[in-house]
C-alpha cells in the first residue's frame, strides 16, 4: 500500500530532476564566435560581440575578433533592448544549422555597455 508521503516525495524528486535538467541546458560560459560556430547543432552557447547589421527579418550578423555568425532573433528575445550596432552585445541561444550554416537562435539578448 502506498503512503501519501511516499507519493509526494516521489513527485517532489521528479520535479527537482526536471528543474535540474532545464538548468543544465543553460551554458553561460562565453565562447568566441569561431568556437560557437564549430559546436554541434542544438548546443546552448553564450557569445559576445557587436550585432553589426540586420540581414533580413529576424536575422542579424554578430561579429567578434574571431569571426561572424548569423543570429535569429525574434522580438521577445530583445527584452527591453532594440537593435543598436554601436553597442557590445551578449547573446545566449542554441546553435541551429540552416542551409548547412551554423547560426544562433537567440533566447536572450542584452547589451553590456
Amino acid at each position: 500500500m502506498n503512503k501519501p508521503g511516499t507519493i509526494i516525495t516521489v513527485l517532489t524528486m521528479g520535479l527537482i530532476m526536471l528543474a535540474l535538467t532545464a538548468i543544465g541546458q543553460e551554458n553561460y560560459e562565453i565562447r568566441s564566435v569561431a568556437e560557437a560556430a564549430a559546436t554541434e547543432d542544438g548546443t546552448w552557447v553564450t557569445v559576445q560581440g557587436n550585432i553589426t547589421e540586420k540581414l533580413r527579418d529576424n536575422y542579424f550578423l554578430l561579429i567578434d575578433e574571431t569571426g561572424q555568425i548569423e543570429l535569429k532573433i525574434r522580438g521577445d528575445e530583445w527584452g527591453q533592448y532594440s537593435y543598436d550596432p554601436t553597442r557590445k552585445a551578449q547573446v545566449y541561444g542554441k546553435i541551429i544549422t540552416e542551409d548547412g550554416v551554423a547560426k544562433i537562435e537567440a533566447k536572450k539578448v542584452m547589451y553590456l555597455d
